[in-house]
């Protein structure tokens, strides 16, 4: 699937621009408000009701951590790639968001087994994040292939 603009109304090049700098927004506020939870956690009373000394809970917020560090820097790999056209750059940023969102649905049917009713509740919002990131690849997607398309043309001019 391939679309010539994005949101109808911006570039292939000005879209991916917005969506890295969306993407590098959302991911700096999650990066900040989890690093706060997994400092509540540390900080937790070992004997207290709170399950804060939990090595499972802090080792999946690290890890936790870490994805969204990496989404930051693949956004910010997207925001450079765009703007200085580099397909490959933009490439990165592709298969980092596939794998992100395969993460994502994975992290859905765990959390249907684990814990039905916070499924649930919050079942809108992963489907209509899951339903823009797919958007949004197709609009990444569409501007590689023109980017590559471009490269092609130039080549067999010289």
């Amino acid at each position: 699937m391939k679309v010539s603009s994005c949101c109808c109304c911006f570039s292939l090049k000005t879209g991916c621009i917005i969506i890295s700098a969306y993407y590098i927004i959302v991911s700096l506020l999650l990066l900040v408000s989890s690093s706060m939870d997994l400092y509540g956690i540390l900080t937790t009373d070992e004997d207290g009701p709170d399950k804060g000394k939990d090595p499972i809970i802090r080792g999946m917020l690290w890890t936790f951590l870490l994805i969204i560090g990496l989404h930051v820097l693949v956004s910010f790999v997207l925001l450079a790639g765009a703007k200085m056209e580099v397909p490959a750059m933009v490439l990165v940023w592709i298969i980092a968001n596939i794998v992100f969102l395969v993460a994502v649905v994975s992290g859905m049917s765990v959390r249907l087994f684990l814990d039905p009713r916070k499924f649930l509740a919050s079942i809108g919002k992963r489907i209509f994040s899951i339903i823009i990131g797919i958007y949004f690849l197709i609009v990444v997607k569409s501007f590689h292939t023109e980017l590559k398309e471009r490269q092609a043309n130039d080549a067999e001019h010289v």
